[in-house]
């Protein structure tokens, strides 16, 4: 759908774009003719000629090019143009009578001169119509395309971040849960910050942006979740400095590559190490993750977090980002970073 600016954006240049045709080319083209010669005679017949000309480019403009792109109407356009073609003969026919010479030949001489002027001008105006008249309708199709393209790609992005939440709340319940099962005191400080997290998430459900401050606050609030569960047998190091934590990006976009470090990464019988560095430069948003792989269960495939996450970078940042992701036996890596101006 276009919005309403574009809208009146669209009618205002198509409004002008009559306007100096109809001022200025038209005018111009009509001075070809013997105009002249003819206004004395027969005035009516010069009037009817110019509003004739005119009828010509503004019904070829507004309603037959527009038939030319519908299959079915091309018929209908073509029947037009030749029912153009057989009025126009019938004004020149009828100017043959209008203001004669008394020399037959110079009067035969000047007649076709002023028959060719008067077809040179008809083909003009019409060639010239269908020209503006495909310009703009090219210009229609191309807006209604883009439209079209960003309800789809909006769509998409409903669907990818609607399907985020539900992967988020079921590993961090899963958390609670093992809290609760071994009766640990940390529980309760794991419901207060799961409800912090919660409170994050559906602030930001319906917005397409926000602050990387804000951003980087909701992972460091998920990451104290996670220690709250893990032993020292998992080391965690977190780091990140921002040069303008006011930049904008879209929320949630980096927090499924971090849940998968602690997915894959922990374990609560060996020795591992989960580091997550976050940095922001002169525009461009840098995302490191590295962790020990503790768990054979790793998929040899991209699971849908990671999948719908590439889906939304693609939507969102498509020719601004670089992703590369390692994963071997033993280790899995992550680099990120996204132009975000």
């Amino acid at each position: 759908m276009y919005s309403i600016v574009t809208v009146m954006t669209d009618k205002k240049v198509l409004i002008a774009i009559d306007i100096a045709c109809c001022v200025i080319l038209l005018p111009a083209m009509i001075m070809f003719m013997p105009v002249e010669y003819w206004f004395p005679d027969k005035p009516l017949f010069v009037v009817l000629i110019i509003i004739w000309l005119y009828g010509i480019y503004f019904i070829n403009r507004r309603i037959c090019t527009p038939m030319l792109f519908r299959k079915k109407q091309i018929f209908q356009a073509l029947l037009w143009v030749c029912f153009t073609i057989i009025v126009t003969y019938c004004f020149i026919l009828y100017s043959r009578d209008i203001s004669p010479l008394e020399d037959p030949f110079a009067n035969k001489a000047i007649g076709r001169i002023r028959r060719l002027s008067v077809w040179f001008i008809f083909f003009m105006i019409t060639c010239f119509s269908f020209m503006i008249g495909f310009l703009i309708e090219l210009h229609k199709r191309t807006l209604a395309h883009q439209a079209v393209e960003h309800e789809k790609n909006k769509a998409e992005l409903a669907l990818y971040k609607a399907q985020i939440n539900p992967h988020f709340l079921f590993n961090t319940l899963n958390t609670i849960y093992g809290l609760m099962i071994s009766q640990s005191e940390k529980a309760e400080s794991a419901f207060l910050k799961f409800t912090e997290l919660l409170r994050y998430i559906y602030s930001n459900s319906t917005q397409d942006k926000t602050s990387i401050g804000e951003e980087i606050n909701y992972i460091s609030k998920y990451i104290d979740l996670q220690l709250l569960r893990l032993n020292e047998h998992t080391k965690v190091y977190f780091t990140h400095n921002e040069d303008d934590a006011s930049i904008e990006i879209a929320p949630m976009i980096l927090i499924t590559f971090i849940e998968n470090a602690f997915k894959y990464g922990t374990s609560s019988y060996s020795d591992g190490v989960i580091s997550i560095d976050i940095q922001m430069k002169n525009g461009i948003l840098s995302l490191a993750t590295y962790n020990q792989i503790q768990k054979k269960l790793l998929p040899p495939k991209e699971g849908i977090g990671i999948s719908n996450c590439r889906k939304r970078l693609d939507l969102l940042y498509s020719g601004a980002y670089t992703l590369n992701i390692v994963k071997t036996e033993k280790i899995h890596k992550v680099a990120l970073t996204i132009n975000l101006i």
